[in-house]
């Protein structure tokens, strides 16, 4: 990776999910189960260059491709840039999954757009996950 990568990390999803900026992606697709009315925390988010965060609010999420039954939200928190090897809690978020009613099993692909507000402007990134969904057991 280029000298470059730690200064441009942008997104950390759990389990070393990462995604840099001008530099080398790595793409490993999670997969995630959900039963209706489930919600999951599946990541944190931060947009942190040298280990403080330039983000003017809290990150935002959209459902780009993927079930109709999954809401996707960010939830504010402060969050460590651990891909970035930094020590200290910065801005950030963490993303949620949230299962609304499942009346059939389905298992398909969920895209997920995250955008960025930062003192550098806006910039958005994106990532997919393998979803597995059930319906409640009765």
């Amino acid at each position: 990776m280029s000298r470059f990568a730690g200064f441009f990390a942008v997104i950390l999803f759990g389990l070393g999910v990462a995604q840099e900026a001008c530099s080398q992606t790595r793409n490993i697709i999670q997969s995630v189960a959900l039963k209706s009315g489930e919600s999951v925390e599946v990541g944190d988010i931060y947009y942190a260059p040298n280990c403080r965060s330039i983000l003017t609010a809290t990150p935002t999420a959209e459902v780009m491709e993927g079930p109709s039954e999954i809401a996707v939200s960010v939830r504010d928190a402060m969050v460590v840039p651990r891909m970035q090897e930094c020590n200290k809690k910065v801005k950030g978020g963490r993303l949620v999954f949230t299962a609304k009613e499942i009346d059939d099993y389905s298992s398909s692909k969920l895209t997920v757009r995250i955008t960025f507000k930062t003192k550098d402007g806006e910039t958005q990134r994106s990532v997919s996950y393998n979803i597995t969904l059930f319906p409640k057991q009765e």
